[in-house]
């Protein structure tokens, strides 16, 4: 078997992680044909792109925000997404195609996956915050009970925990203001 689907994203047997995005590009081909087929010569363009913004892009990215695509998957996704525009504006200049993306607000799928990938990263962030907050508070109740007989048996101190809390929570700060890319840190 050189791969398998597991909750919706093809994983590729390699010597290293590796994903493919035939399967979803399909998905977003035949949703795509099918919003199409029904409504191009009905709706506007502006209607149309809404369309495939809101409810076609997430298909062409379910579950990329797990992955670190490198520059050719992202190019990919991009190109799948501007040759839709192509046919839809019925043209075949990518600087036309470019204009009408920025005039009416439409970000390429790379831009999109990236605001995913920092928005998954942070609400991991967030969690971790969380655990070692729970951690500190059964830690401090574990340290009352400790010091019943006079001797800390306790690994791990409610100084450190706090500390720990501390920088992770100051980490997602930072990433959320923007003085922080997730990228340069996690690459």
């Amino acid at each position: 078997m050189s791969e398998f689907r597991y909750l919706g994203v093809f994983i590729v047997s390699s010597r290293s992680f590796k994903y493919s995005l035939v399967y979803a590009k399909r998905s977003f081909y035949a949703a795509v044909n099918g919003l199409f087929g029904k409504l191009l010569n009905l709706a506007s363009e502006e209607v149309i792109l809404e369309l495939l913004r809101t409810k076609r892009t997430p298909i062409l990215l379910y579950g990329l925000e797990c992955f670190k695509l490198g520059k050719a998957d992202q190019h990919s996704l991009d190109f799948t997404f501007n040759r839709l525009c192509m046919k839809l504006f019925k043209t075949g200049s990518i600087d036309l195609v470019k204009d009408s993306q920025s005039y009416c607000a439409i970000d390429l799928p790379s831009c999109d996956l990236k605001r995913r990938q920092d928005k998954f990263i942070l609400r991991y962030v967030l969690y971790i915050i969380v655990c070692i907050y729970l951690m500190h508070s059964m830690q401090l109740k574990k340290v009352a009970s400790s010091f019943s007989d006079g001797v800390c048996k306790c690994t791990i101190t409610s100084r450190y925990c706090l500390s720990i809390t501390y920088g992770v929570w100051c980490y997602a700060r930072l990433v959320h203001s923007g003085d922080v890319g997730i990228r340069d840190v996690c690459t």
